[in-house]
């Protein structure tokens, strides 16, 4: 199952970003990098790397 990881902004809306990886996957890779940017994969047909900045996330959990 996919991962949706919802960042937090200034202006207090949401952006949200569909990943392939699983939630725990995706946890894991978070304590691993230790607060640096994370390679994901972006959910969709193109399915390209993404950067994410641990620091922008306000949650993740299952996608759909």
């Amino acid at each position: 199952m996919p991962t949706r990881i919802v960042f937090s902004t200034a202006g207090g809306d949401a952006t949200v970003l569909d990943v392939e990886e699983e939630p725990d996957a995706v946890h894991h890779a978070l304590i691993e990098a230790k607060g640096a940017a994370v390679i994901l994969t972006k959910r969709g047909t193109d399915r390209t790397d993404v950067y994410v900045n641990p620091a922008t996330i306000a949650y993740w959990g299952q996608g759909r």
